[in-house]
């Protein structure tokens, strides 16, 4: 995906961050400041931090929606690079806050594996983000969850996401973020699902299931 003309670059150690030098100059110092601490708190979170810089780009609502083509429930995207509609910081600096520590939770399970079902990865960014409630209500089958979320029916998308949210959670309290990291770094070696929960929580995938499903009754 391209960028648009007028976008100007700033790089730290950790990020290179892309933006409308118009629209968000004025922002990108407090956006730098975020970023940095997503790498931080979830690289310490999970001992894990990527090797390579990750690239952000900030763009005004109508350029993100015309270029990325997403869904128009679309807070931001990762793919490969980290992309955010940015209006400014006042009055919305939470929001933002939690959209970058989102994404950023992306770029950093990507830089681990390239194979790890959707509902962790979207569990994950939201447990870091502090983005959903763990009430779910209707479930959806959590094995239906495993691919990307944008080809979802708008009415589910809420649901996806409390769901994901509730169940790595649960996994989370059970058996900590080191057991988390140790699924996605059997994911990494080539493990599918059933495998890599054996390997991190010896149980199996379906087990997982049964025992979060009665959490919910």
């Amino acid at each position: 995906l391209a960028t648009q003309d007028g976008y100007v670059k700033e790089e730290t150690l950790h990020f290179k961050v892309l933006f409308n030098g118009y629209e968000h100059g004025g922002l990108s110092r407090s956006i730098i400041g975020i970023l940095e601490d997503a790498y931080r708190t979830i690289g310490q979170e999970l001992n894990y931090f990527p090797s390579d810089p990750v690239t952000v780009i900030l763009y005004t609502r109508k350029d993100f929606f015309d270029i990325t083509r997403v869904p128009g429930w679309t807070g931001g995207i990762y793919d490969g690079k980290i992309r955010v509609p940015v209006k400014g910081l006042r009055g919305d600096e939470e929001v933002l806050r939690r959209v970058l520590f989102h994404e950023y939770t992306h770029a950093l399970v990507h830089s681990i594996t390239r194979n790890c079902p959707q509902w962790i990865n979207e569990g994950l960014a939201d447990y870091f983000s502090g983005g959903y409630s763990e009430r779910v209500g209707q479930v959806i089958p959590l094995r239906s969850l495993e691919g990307p979320f944008l080809g979802l029916d708008r009415r589910v998308v809420g649901i996806a996401y409390r769901e994901s949210y509730s169940a790595v959670s649960y996994l989370v309290d059970r058996y900590g973020l080191f057991r988390i990291k140790e699924l996605l770094l059997s994911l990494s070696g080539g493990a599918d699902l059933n495998e890599a929960f054996n390997s991190a929580f010896s149980i199996s995938y379906d087990e997982f299931v049964s025992a979060w499903g009665r959490e919910l009754d």
